[in-house]
């Protein structure tokens, strides 16, 4: 079994090499902690996973937030917008949503990928979600 944990996002500073970050099973995400990801330099793939978010609209930066961000994934987030300024993520190459059927609109930015910008469903089931569990338990041997 997984423990929960707090992050202080506003008191924690990323290494600045730092290329790829998957936070799951989180609660409370808010544009705060968007924009502290959005300022790594060298992040390129961030995925977001099994989470709650604070907001219903989620802003994914400012203009020159995520400068090499490429790949943006969210799986099972109850999110129903994500919006940017001009200018943010401007390396995007690929947006993926995983089951997020509350998601309602994306940036600017992930509508002008076409094919590169997916949604995803799939209906889970029990076994799923075991499989799933058994995943983690092994992931944190």
């Amino acid at each position: 079994m997984c423990e929960r944990f707090w992050i202080p996002f506003d008191r924690i500073a990323f290494p600045s090499n730092l290329t790829q970050i998957t936070l799951s099973h989180f609660e409370d995400l808010n544009s705060m902690h968007m924009n502290t990801f959005g300022q790594i330099p060298r992040l390129q793939i961030l995925k977001l996973k099994y989470g709650n978010c604070e907001e219903e609209t989620l802003s994914c930066g400012t203009a020159g937030s995520f400068p090499r961000l490429q790949v943006f994934m969210m799986e099972r987030l109850g999110i129903k917008c994500l919006t940017s300024e001009e200018g943010a993520m401007p390396r995007l190459r690929r947006a993926v949503f995983y089951n997020c059927p509350e998601l309602k609109a994306v940036t600017k930015q992930m509508c002008s990928l076409g094919s590169n910008l997916e949604f995803v469903e799939h209906r889970y089931s029990e076994v799923d979600d075991l499989i799933l569990e058994f995943s983690e338990a092994l992931n944190a041997m």
